[in-house]
This record gives structure tokens, C-alpha cells and sequence, in this order.
């Protein structure tokens, strides 16, 4: 073959895959408000040290580290858009990056709690030791959080159970 015919070829190529590529058929990388939650319950005289991991693209993983527990899930529509919908609202309100009671002295019952959430390039934390939260956008993110949390490790559980 021609050497000149190849480059031909290969220009028409790369001019052919540039149309392609421009031509707008190209996948959306996804949405650009994605989230990352890392969500964390521990203490308490059995030592219990749990936690839950969930991206915005649904996908999450809980963890019971006295079980031996590390278990993938997909969360539902349901959860993912009640879940988007606070932290939005969250990261769109004037609220504070950090929120939460202060945290008491140390005592063997106390369970704390502990949640981080990554949008947009800011950091949102809450800590507490005994239970509520004082805005509603971490109220309702804790709640489905800690719902998905035990229904997750209940899964896991009798999955394990099962093998």
C-alpha cells in the first residue's frame, strides 16, 4: 500500500471519530451536584462501631466492625431523592458547615453519632451523643440514614445466616 494513501486513511479517521465525538451524542458524565456521606454510629457498653458510605450515585456499603459486617447495597429512588433534596436544601440555606450538640464528657452508655457529607467541594459535619439534631435537613438525613443503616446489616445478617 501507499504510504500516502495510509496517512489519508488515518487523517479520514481521526477526522471521521472528531465528528463523532462532537456531534453531541456524547454520555453525560453524570450530575454535577454529586454527594459522598460517610455516616457513623459507636460507643455504648457492647461497643458498637457501625457505619454506612453512600454516594449520590447510590451505591453504599455498611459496615458493623464487632460482626465482621461489610456489605454493598443500591439505595432505592426513594431514599436517593429524599436524600438529594436535603442535602440541597442543606448546602443551598445559609446554615453552618457544622452543626450538632456539644459533645459531653465520656461515659460508657453514650452513643455518638457522627455524619460528613461531601457537595459541591464543601464539607457538612454533624456529632452528637444523644439523639437530636437540631435542623431539620439533618434530622431527616440522619433518620434515613440510620434506617438504612439497620436495614442494611439486617440484610446482611440473615444473608450471612443463610450461606
Amino acid at each position: 500500500m501507499n504510504e500516502s494513501l495510509i496517512w489519508k486513511k488515518c487523517l479520514a479517521s481521526i477526522l471521521l471519530l472528531t465528528l463523532i465525538a462532537c456531534s453531541g451524542n456524547i454520555p453525560d458524565p453524570g450530575p454535577a451536584d454529586t454527594w459522598h456521606i460517610k455516616y457513623s454510629v459507636s460507643g455504648g457498653i457492647m461497643g458498637k462501631v457501625q457505619s454506612l458510605k453512600l454516594s449520590g450515585d447510590g451505591h453504599f456499603t455498611v459496615f458493623d466492625k464487632r460482626r465482621g459486617i461489610k456489605q454493598a447495597f443500591i439505595a432505592s429512588k426513594q431514599q436517593l431523592d429524599l436524600l438529594s433534596n436535603e442535602i440541597n436544601r442543606l448546602t443551598t440555606n445559609s446554615e453552618q458547615k457544622h452543626s450538632g450538640a456539644k459533645v459531653r464528657q465520656r461515659c460508657a452508655d453514650c452513643i455518638a453519632r457522627q455524619l460528613t457529607i461531601r457537595h459541591q467541594g464543601r464539607l457538612f459535619r454533624y456529632k452528637d451523643t444523644i439523639g437530636i439534631a437540631g435542623k431539620r435537613s439533618f434530622r431527616v438525613i440522619l433518620d434515613t440514614l440510620s434506617r438504612m443503616l439497620e436495614q442494611g446489616l439486617a440484610a446482611a445478617t440473615d444473608d450471612s445466616a443463610n450461606r
